[in-house]
């Protein structure tokens, strides 16, 4: 709600501040099937929305690497419930499967991409260059901002 209201009265550092403590949040506490369900609930934050989809897409082709299921019974109750849920993570799987990303979940934490999740329409863009290495990784993190409704 901080992120939100800070948007909507233009104030980027407040919005981009409190994006990097959900940013944060979420990967000491990863991400839970009720965590999912309130945010596809409560918000319509694209960057917010690509970030938790994502790291879930990212869990259950991992989880599928290691089990052989990409689902567990969070994941499938949330694809049966939850239309708008489900056409992202849907989407979503589609770019990871044609751009054969197969990274480990947590991948799209790392602070150099935290810039990629802020808002700066009256404020410069951080100061940080994404390392050579990563730089298909950011694509594609900015490629999910379309994939997502």
């Amino acid at each position: 709600m901080l992120n939100r209201f800070a948007r909507s009265v233009s104030v980027d550092k407040l919005a981009n501040q409190t994006m990097d403590e959900i940013r944060s949040y979420f990967l000491s506490h990863m991400i839970s099937t009720d965590h999912v369900e309130f945010l596809y609930n409560n918000t319509t934050y694209i960057k917010l929305r690509v970030l938790i989809c994502f790291e879930l897409v990212l869990y259950a082709r991992d989880n599928y690497s290691r089990t052989g299921s990409m689902m567990d019974p969070g994941l499938t109750r949330l694809l049966e419930g939850l239309g708008g849920f489900a056409v992202d993570f849907t989407n979503l799987m589609a770019l990871c499967t044609k751009s054969k990303i197969n990274w480990t979940p947590g991948r799209t934490f790392q602070k150099e991409f935290n810039c990629l999740y802020h808002t700066h329409l009256y404020s410069a863009e951080c100061d940080v260059a994404i390392a050579p290495r990563n730089q298909f990784a950011a694509t594609k993190i900015r490629e999910a901002f379309c994939c997502v409704q």
